[in-house]
């Protein structure tokens, strides 16, 4: 496959001035201007992200910055080199003008540079279309990133404001096909996504990509050949903010028969390995799960779709970490969730699926069907996007459960379902924030809720693009384009 690259425009001079409207502006009384210190030209990264170079005596510098509706903002501080330094401008608004000034510090003191103006670019085509629109309420968390599919030769990863304005994109070129399945924000500030056309069980070699918030990329993340690269999640592992390992999904075909089962007789079956490769390269961790599974766990979808001539029996959607270390990874086909030994690979239990270990208490569904997006809450809780494919009639929620591993318990302690009814048989995910809030995708159905506790929907809206729905694989608050912070 070819390689693929973030598209950046070129970090182009603007032409900016020093005159500029005081709307919005912050006051700047207070600070002096010494010699030398000036804004020396702005370059644009894309529509809306701007380079600002900077020639100044000091320590650090930061960008304060406002127009169109926008108040005043500020980049975070950069270190000055040879008294220069380039500051990232981000989360702005298309075909907006903006003033900007620099403020600068070190030995003691701080002072403000000229201020100059720059104007953005009109969002790429392919974006304008790309609407997120709150019906009711707006969210908590500052931004949502998503991947929206434009159906383009470009893939796109966007942030939305909580006005669902597009701040912040990145965009890939692809080949007929591919996608940008998913994107998250890591601890090191840098953003991951996965590129390719996998569902799972295609004979694709996709990749996952980390990349810097100016575009720039890093790296690039893929199971060892000749396996193929699951699209579905990846675990970063990190100490401080360098790169320890990452484990994700890969898979093999294999010619296989489901005639036993009620399938097709003849098929390639996706079957699913996890990794996890250190950062020099080296494979610590391998899991199979075919040695642990057979074709008899397969109970998700209900019956087998005899059209699939490619498929996969385990389907793993999810990997997090329990908080004693331990992988918690979800198994969608098989409707379970597994906790396996970091180190060894050992089932440690099993929750929900032919081999369910656990009593539900609590649920009035008995458990969750098609789930994805399990994950580890701080508390130990387990939250994850309950599908919903067995549940009579097929019904999609978000629901906590509480794990008593000695006792083999399951309590249900708290779920939202959406009014009116959603059932997704695919894709979904469920954020919670800090502040307890959930932030919600509803997968196929296209829609967005954040909800409290207590049930309050607190935001509710719908992506679409060219004004028809849209379904991100995943949304993920973010609270800076900057810099990681926990939403």
């Amino acid at each position: 496959m070819p390689t693929r690259s973030v598209v950046l425009l070129g970090v182009a001079a603007l032409g900016f001035a020093t005159g500029c409207s005081s709307a919005g502006a912050p006051q700047l009384a207070g600070r002096s201007r010494p010699r030398g210190d000036f804004i020396r030209s702005i370059g644009r990264v894309n529509a809306l992200a701007l380079s600002v170079a900077v020639e100044a005596p000091g320590d650090s510098v930061h960008v304060v910055y406002w127009g169109g509706p926008d108040s005043a903002r500020s980049t975070p501080w950069v270190r000055l080199a040879g008294d220069t330094a380039r500051v990232l401008v981000l989360g702005l608004l298309p075909s907006t003008t903006y003033s900007l000034v620099a403020e600068v510090q070190g030995g003691g003191r701080r002072a403000w540079t000229n201020m100059a103006e720059a104007r953005t670019g009109r969002l790429p085509p392919d974006l304008e279309g790309v609407k997120l629109t709150w019906t009711a309420g707006l969210p908590t968390a500052p931004y949502l990133l998503a991947a929206p599919d434009t159906a383009h030769h470009l893939a796109y990863d966007v942030a939305f404001d909580r006005h669902g304005r597009i701040r912040w994109y990145r965009s890939f070129h692809v080949e007929h096909g591919e996608r940008a399945a998913l994107v998250r924000q890591l601890k090191n500030g840098d953003f991951l996504t996965e590129i390719g056309k996998s569902s799972g069980w295609q004979p694709w070699y996709d990749e996952w990509v980390e990349f810097r918030p100016d575009g720039e990329r890093v790296r690039t993340f893929a199971a060892p050949k000749p396996y193929h690269t699951d699209e579905h999640d990846a675990l970063l592992q990190w100490d401080g903010d360098s790169l320890s390992a990452i484990t994700l999904f890969g898979y093999d075909l294999h010619p296989a028969s489901l005639a036993a089962i009620g399938g097709i007789d003849r098929t390639l079956l996706g079957r699913h390995t996890i990794f996890r490769i250190e950062k020099d390269g080296r494979v610590a961790f391998r899991w199979v799960a075919r040695e642990h599974f057979t074709l008899g766990d397969w109970i998700e979808p209900p019956g087998i779709m005899k059209r699939w001539d490619n498929t996969d029996f385990d389907h793993p959607n999810s990997i997090a970490l329990d908080r004693d270390g331990n992988y918690v990874v979800s198994f969608r086909n098989l409707g379970a969730v597994v906790k396996l030994d970091y180190h060894t690979g050992r089932i440690l239990w099993q929750l929900g699926g032919r081999g369910n270990q656990f009593t539900f208490v609590g649920d009035p569904l008995g458990g969750f069907s098609g789930q994805h997006y399990v994950r580890v809450l701080d508390d130990g809780h387990l939250l994850l996007y309950d599908n919903g494919l067995r549940h009579q009639p097929p019904l999609s929620r978000v629901v906590e459960y509480a794990l008593d591993p000695v006792r083999k318990t399951a309590t249900m302690v708290w779920e939202f379902r959406h009014t009116p009814r959603i059932f997704t048989p695919w894709v979904g995910s469920a954020v919670r924030l800090l502040n307890g809030n959930t932030v919600i995708d509803w997968g196929w159905s296209s829609r967005l809720t954040e909800v409290s506790r207590t049930g309050q929907v607190v935001a509710d809206g719908i992506l679409t693009v060219d004004g028809q729905p849209v379904h991100p694989y995943r949304v993920s608050p973010i609270v800076s384009l900057y810099q990681y912070q926990r939403p």
